[in-house]
């Protein structure tokens, strides 16, 4: 048997005291009574949150504009999703990230039963000649859909020296790409008054830029390409906003722009 010293030491540290053998321990009525009352809530929530009534029956899709609706209609089909508590968005998420059309998800539980579901598309900034049609790119130079007709995306046409390999969704890691769809992108969203219809990129990184009115204007390497923009606004406002009377423009001489004016 422990003595006094001994028993007294163990309480002070934090110990058990000794059971003796045959010895009853007694829980306090208080215990069980909390213990009682917290399994009971942790049935009660769990049965509530289970029932039919939490049951997803609405899906509120925002933001979608040409992610195909075969996709929306597959992954966030409400007799698929089941309970709005149990379900992983973290899936959902993931399974809509893997169309190239949709560059982030964010989703909301709405109770009792509806899902919202706001889509931010990825933005395409041009459309890339293939050999038997176009394939939508991002300003990242994403190949995010092959399609026929451009009429509905208000892109310019992209073409290249040569065929690029296209894997939608993967990046296209050839050289000047990238930079040729970021440079595609700042000429469309600048304050230029001329729309851009047609980019060109040679094998050696030039780029050349078609508008709507035939206007040529060669920007050469995709360097300072803002210093080139502003410059180009200036010679616009020399002109006194007219550019019709003029053939091309010039702006890959290290120097001096060079202006070709159409003969009358």
């Amino acid at each position: 048997m422990f003595s006094p010293v001994k028993q007294r030491a163990t309480y002070l540290s934090g110990g058990f005291p000794p059971v003796q053998k045959g010895q009853v321990i007694k829980i306090p009525s208080k215990t069980i009574l909390t213990i009682a009352i917290s399994i009971l809530v942790i049935v009660s929530v769990w049965s509530i949150a289970l029932s039919p009534y939490f049951r997803i029956t609405e899906v509120v899709v925002k933001g979608q504009y040409f992610c195909p609706l075969s996709l929306i209609d597959e992954v966030l089909d409400p007799n698929r999703l089941g309970n709005i508590f149990t379900l992983s968005t973290r899936k959902v998420k993931q399974r809509l990230l893997q169309n190239p059309w949709i560059d982030s998800v964010k989703i909301k539980r709405k109770l009792p039963n509806t899902l919202e579901v706001v889509i931010n598309e990825a933005v395409p900034v041009a459309a890339l000649a293939t050999g038997d049609g176009f394939c939508l790119i991002s300003e990242e130079a994403v190949p995010i859909q092959t399609v026929e007709q451009l009429s509905k995306y208000g892109v310019p046409v992209f073409t290249t020296s040569h065929l690029v390999p296209l894997h939608e969704g993967k990046r296209i890691d050839l050289p000047f790409i990238t930079e040729a769809a970021r440079a595609i992108a700042t000429i469309r969203y600048s304050e230029l008054p001329v729309e851009l219809s047609q980019a060109h990129l040679s094998a050696d990184g030039q780029l050349t830029c078609f508008f709507k009115g035939g206007l040529k204007v060669s920007f050469g390497e995709m360097v300072d390409l803002p210093a080139k923009l502003r410059l180009l606004l200036v010679i616009f406002s020399e002109e006194g906003g007219e550019f019709d009377h003029i053939d091309s423009i010039s702006l890959a001489e290290e120097k001096a722009p060079v202006v070709m004016y159409k003969l009358n």
